[in-house]
């Protein structure tokens, strides 16, 4: 007799595509290889964007539907605006049930705390649910959850909750009773990644990237203020480029202070880009300076193209990098900053570390790894 397919519905928070959607896809991926599975995405409603691009990339079956995320800027009051969300939600989650029942879907999985109808649904359709927590929220983002009683409730009824980080899980497991959880790093294509033979620290010029969110949750201002002190040092042989993007108010501030600082040849502001990796082929070092990284999918990026990492010591950032060994580890800017001065004196030990780094990534974030992983946690 023929085995059913066990179907597995993922239900993601993003349009576009953030870390945690990457990371659903190289899960998925893992997962492909098991012919007992059925995969669905189910992503927001919304003209064409880069999630629904990649999904069809990948030939990755999914659906969208109206719905929106559930939480906010800490900053931001609960106004009209989240209150339509609350009640599109409510009615996304009767309707996400009655696919769930239609498509005989077995299990659900929220690709992130961000987003609640998933558990809704589930929960109403009496399926397995499976939550991924990605985020700290306040911590990294800035951000929370517009109902957090809500937020608890579906938590811990939730039937399993997998962290990605211990750093994420030891808040969670202090907050929140759940029922049963796990802990793995998320996995990475290792091909759209790695750089061979990307020989770095061979100039004079020391190139730094930092890649992600601008903002003070992610250290930006902090990078800043080291690449001026080293240039009121004397040291003009640095050149740093910030790849991604922030709120207005934010950015025009970073760009005011490299225009009061006179700091517009040795820093540039790249914005948002599609090809991540080409911008890691022209630089040496990826500085981390994220003050709570969930996991920092970025730092296993930089090390998977052959830069040498630095990062700050703290959250998912210091679980990856073993200071000394694959990357570099700092507490503060002025660590940070006696670091590249000493990198610039030093290069071939550092290139070392590098390589080193590149040998321990390729060996510990393999995606097939993290599919067997999720398998064996569920019980399939």
């Amino acid at each position: 007799m023929k085995k059913n397919k066990i179907k597995i519905l993922f239900v993601s928070h993003e349009f576009s595509i953030g870390g945690s959607t990457v990371s659903l896809i190289s899960l998925i991926q893992g997962l492909k290889n098991c012919s007992d599975i059925e995969i669905q995405v189910l992503i927001p409603q919304k003209k064409e964007g880069l999630a629904q691009k990649e999904f069809c990339k990948r030939k990755i079956s999914f659906k969208t539907m109206l719905y929106r995320r559930n939480y906010k800027r800490i900053s931001e009051r609960y106004g009209l605006k989240f209150r339509i969300f609350d009640i599109l939600n409510t009615f996304s989650s009767l309707e996400l049930c009655k696919h769930i029942k239609k498509e005989k879907i077995d299990i659900v999985c929220s690709n992130s705390t961000g987003v609640d109808i998933g558990v809704r649904a589930a929960k109403m359709a009496q399926v397995p649910h499976i939550y991924y927590v990605r985020e700290f929220m306040e911590e990294d983002h800035g951000c929370e959850y517009r109902n957090k009683k809500r937020m608890r409730d579906l938590l811990e009824a939730s039937d399993y909750v997998i962290f990605i980080s211990k750093a994420i899980q030891e808040k969670y497991t202090r907050l929140y009773k759940l029922k049963k959880y796990t802990m793995f790093f998320d996995g990475f294509i290792l091909d759209d990644y790695i750089i061979s033979n990307h020989v770095i620290l061979q100039n004079d010029k020391l190139n730094i990237i930092q890649i992600g969110a601008l903002s003070d949750g992610k250290g930006t201002m902090n990078s800043l203020k080291v690449i001026k002190q080293l240039r009121d040092m004397g040291i003009n042989n640095i050149h740093m480029e910030f790849v991604g993007t922030g709120i207005p108010e934010y950015v025009d501030a970073m760009k005011q202070y490299i225009q009061n600082n006179k700091l517009e040849q040795l820093v540039v502001l790249s914005g948002y880009s599609e090809n991540v990796k080409e911008k890691i082929t022209l630089n040496d070092i990826l500085l981390m300076n994220s003050r709570a990284e969930g996991f920092g999918r970025v730092t296993i990026e930089g090390m998977l193209g052959g830069l040498l990492v630095i990062g700050r010591n703290s959250a998912g950032t210091a679980e990856i990098i073993q200071d000394g060994q694959n990357g570099i580890l700092f507490d503060n800017d002025e660590q940070l900053k006696n670091i590249l001065i000493k990198i610039l004196k030093n290069k071939e030990e550092y290139r070392s570390i590098a390589e080193y780094g590149q040998q321990w990534a390729i060996a510990n974030f393999n995606y097939k790894d993290v599919g067997i992983k999720f398998k064996n946690f569920i019980g399939l």
